[in-house]
């Protein structure tokens, strides 16, 4: 699994944040949520789920090395996207 066009949104700014989840029955076709990114120069990026996206209900303190090192008993780092020395969107994939 990937995360990909994910390194376009580096550097972008957010100005608004839209949560869709889907409607009717659980069962059927289509994703189950999805998180929309929207950005100040009139893009967004979609995150999405075939269930449920769970929302940690604050914003942490913190930086790289914080989110490396949270739960990473059980969690393995895919994908990270950053602004290389040059300012321009670059992307690492981890892989074990």
């Amino acid at each position: 699994m990937g995360a990909k066009g994910i390194e376009e949104i580096t550097g972008k700014t957010i100005e608004r944040v839209i949560v869709k989840r889907k409607k009717g029955p659980k069962k059927g076709i289509g994703f189950g949520m999805q998180v929309f990114l929207l950005f100040t120069d009139h893009t967004y990026y979609e995150l999405f789920s075939d269930w449920l996206i769970g929302f940690t209900g604050r914003v942490y303190e913190g930086g790289r090395e914080e989110v490396l090192r949270y739960v990473s008993d059980a969690m393995d780092v895919e994908y990270e996207a950053y602004l290389d020395e040059n300012g321009r969107p670059a992307y690492t994939y981890f892989t074990k």
